[in-house]
């Protein structure tokens, strides 16, 4: 198999053990720890494979007219894995309606981020056989980049948390699962947009990802209190699900997006400034 190819044999089979896990594991089994692993492996896996969809609809590699259909087909089989699960395991009527919704919000979602970089920037995911001759000025997806991303990241989440208390007084967010959910999937987006573009620069990722950890995980922490507002104290992920869910998004992201670097792809430019 050509090399610009070879991922595909590397990032198939370990997407479609995923889904057999999140297909056949009870999402919230044992008690204590165990309980918290269980959820944090079943969704942070969802969420992160939204995200993986979704960066592979905006920055390739490979012509949009497939990658687009296919990566909603991608969103489609987490929400069949998610029904599957529920025949097995029981659960909630709707669950994988609702939760497959979040997905495909989520893909949504990081689909506006995702296009202004790759048409702002010119970025798109190449393999070093097919991408132009190196120019570190003109030719990287580099640190300047990826602070500016990072920085309007932040300036969003910030007004985010100014926001949500004011709209939990006077729109009931409390009430119900939903609200959780989209709390989740919004956290989700807010985690996966800076680590995705570190790790896949041609240059300096290693570094790049674990101040973009770090800072994840500041954000994380400063995420409980909007995580007991949303919530209130009712069924759902609690507090140690949540740092668990981020903490597996994470590490699926990462492992995909080294199995991709491992096999030749980072984003290069297109357009100089």
């Amino acid at each position: 198999m050509p090399s610009p190819y070879r991922v595909f044999l590397w990032v198939g089979p370990f997407i479609f053990a995923n889904w057999l896990l999140v297909a056949v594991l009870k999402p919230d089994a044992g008690r204590g720890l165990t309980e918290t692993v269980s959820i944090g492996f079943f969704l942070g896996t969802l969420f992160a494979h939204a995200a993986l969809a979704a960066a592979w609809t905006a920055l390739g590699p490979g012509p949009l007219v497939w990658r687009l259909p296919l990566s909603l087909v991608w969103i489609f089989l987490l929400a069949v894995a998610i029904q599957f699960n529920t025949v097995i395991n029981g659960g909630p009527k709707g669950v994988a309606l609702v939760v497959g919704a979040c997905l495909f919000g989520e893909w949504l979602l990081l689909q506006i981020p995702l296009w202004t970089i790759a048409l702002a920037f010119g970025a798109h995911l190449r393999h070093n056989t097919k991408a132009p001759a190196f120019d570190p000025r003109e030719r990287q997806f580099g640190i300047r980049q990826l602070i500016i991303v990072t920085t309007i990241v932040a300036v969003v989440f910030g007004a985010g948390r100014l926001a949500v208390p004011q709209m939990a007084e006077h729109l009931e967010l409390t009430k119900g699962e939903g609200p959780i959910f989209v709390f989740l999937g919004v956290a989700a987006v807010i985690l996966a947009l800076p680590l995705i573009l570190a790790a896949l620069m041609r240059q300096f990722a290693l570094p790049s990802v674990l101040i973009v950890l770090i800072l994840l995980a500041i954000g994380t922490a400063s995420e409980v209190p909007l995580l007991r507002l949303v919530g209130g104290g009712g069924p759902g992920p609690k507090v140690q699900d949540f740092v668990a869910i981020n903490f597996f998004t994470a590490s699926v992201l990462l492992t995909v997006l080294s199995m991709v670097r491992l096999n030749g792809y980072s984003l290069t430019r297109s357009l100089s400034g």
